[in-house]
């Protein structure tokens, strides 16, 4: 059985981030009384950084997603929302291997799309097991690869 969940690197950017938006929230807030004629600015800069904040952490909190492949099964698990779709291989539509070559080095990510419309990516960067991923997908699923 093949297991793909977030790796921890994954957890802990997105806890350093909050992190540091929040301590830039919270140095805001508190020099707001004595910010003088700069007030507006501090006033205007609260809500738009409470919005990223929010809108970032429910974003990628949201599609964390916990994906299990054995015998031509696919479960994919989302903790967040406590829901679980279950496929066969016979709902696979298409999957597809995507490269990009970055500065930093090369992004990888597995994409599945079932028959329901539904799209998963597995990406090396954020997931474990992607290279186990890969290869059985070559190994059982190579025809339907585009």
């Amino acid at each position: 059985m093949i297991v793909c969940k977030p790796k921890i690197n994954t957890y802990f950017s997105i806890a350093v981030f909050e992190v540091v938006a929040g301590g830039f929230l919270g140095l805001i807030y508190y020099q707001l009384p004595n910010m003088g004629q700069w007030k507006w600015l501090g006033r205007l800069l609260l809500p738009i950084l409470i919005g990223i904040m929010l809108a970032i952490l429910i974003k990628v909190i949201w599609s964390l997603k916990n994906v299990k492949v054995a015998k031509e099964r696919f479960e994919i698990f989302f903790p967040i929302r406590r829901k679980k779709l279950t496929y066969t291989g016979k709902n696979l539509q298409k999957w597809k291997e995507e490269t990009i070559k970055t500065a930093g080095g090369v992004y990888k990510e597995v994409t599945l799309i079932f028959d329901d419309g539904r799209k998963i990516s597995v990406s090396q960067q954020e997931h474990t097991d992607y290279a186990q991923l890969l290869k059985y997908m070559h190994q059982k699923f190579s025809k339907v690869k585009t």
